[in-house]
């Protein structure tokens, strides 16, 4: 039998690239094999914490049940973090009387996701002075949620420096609505090259209201390309108000068709101006259901306009 030679496969960028992708792979897959067997056995071994990792993975894996029983057997035995996912389980289950109490335990175990989770809970019910003391807690411990929230309280209560503060923690932690918020609070002293500063750090980490400001900036300025391209990317990332610019933009224009886009994309967000403006091109084009139907929704959002136009359609 002739052993025909072998071909070598030339070694390509590409291929060399997928060998260590696959290879990486079968790493990574080596890893959290191992991960998984380490967890077990050391759960098994009396280390809570492990028992509260292992009941993370089970629950990855959809396994519910067997992850809420880990999560009590860690918390049962001092295990913090046990006590903090098995309250998860139990806000996601609607029992939050005790959800509270386990996040109570995870947060006096220096738990700080408790602490906060915890915060945000007293300040729905009023009790805004235990949340501040939670949210403190949370924030100390590097927490940014429990930064920025320090942040909202004070500056509701009209402590502007005190907020400043606490949103640049949190724009300095890589939350984006503090740096957002930060840039706000800079324009109302008329810091608006500050503020352009911090709204772009806002878009670029993906924050869309953060580009609708900097598109806002440019139109004052006069600069209604640049306003259009930010107006854009707040569109895109869900802001309704960019849409609503933008068709309201294209609808000068004449560009109805773009404008009829935008509007649309618009009422999708929730921005129920454009459901309204949307409502009203249809009528235009004499398609009465589907502006009545439009118009209908942006009233159901509270828009008066909206409700007056209805309530003038329903006579005729």
């Amino acid at each position: 039998m002739k052993i025909e030679k072998i071909l070598k496969w030339p070694l390509t960028w590409g291929r060399r690239m997928m060998i260590l992708v696959l290879i990486s792979a079968s790493a990574m897959g080596m890893q959290i094999l191992y991960k998984y067997i380490t967890h077990r056995s050391t759960c098994e071994s009396g280390n809570m914490r492990a028992c509260s990792d292992r009941g993370f993975i089970e629950a990855k894996k959809g396994n519910h049940a067997e992850a809420t029983k880990l999560y009590k057997k860690s918390c049962d035995a001092g295990g913090m973090h046990g006590c903090y996912n098995l309250g998860l389980v139990y806000e996601k289950n609607g029992n939050l009387a005790e959800a509270n109490l386990l996040y109570k335990k995870a947060c006096d175990g220096d738990i700080i996701e408790g602490c906060y989770n915890l915060g945000v809970k007293e300040d729905a019910k009023g009790n805004h002075a235990e949340a501040k003391a939670l949210y403190i807690k949370a924030c100390d411990g590097g927490q940014m949620a429990g930064c920025y929230n320090l942040g909202r309280a004070e500056e509701n209560q009209g402590k502007l420096a005190e907020a400043r503060l606490f949103y640049m923690k949190t724009c300095e932690g890589a939350r984006m609505e503090g740096c957002f918020n930060l840039g706000v609070l800079e324009d109302a002293k008329g810091n608006h090259t500050e503020a352009k500063t911090l709204y772009k750090k806002a878009c670029d980490g993906g924050l869309g209201i953060g580009c609708y400001n900097l598109g806002a900036q440019d139109e004052q300025e006069g600069k209604l390309d640049g306003a259009n391209t930010f107006y854009k990317m707040a569109c895109e990332k869900g802001v309704g108000q960019g849409c609503f610019d933008l068709a309201s933009g294209e609808e000068t224009k004449g560009n109805l068709v773009q404008a009829n886009l935008f509007f649309n994309k618009a009422c999708d967000t929730g921005f129920v101006q454009g459901c309204y403006n949307l409502g009203i091109l249809e009528a235009q084009k004499g398609n009465d259901a589907e502006a009545l139907r439009l118009i209908k929704k942006a009233c159901d959002g509270k828009m008066k306009e909206a409700c007056q136009a209805l309530a003038s359609l329903n006579k005729q």
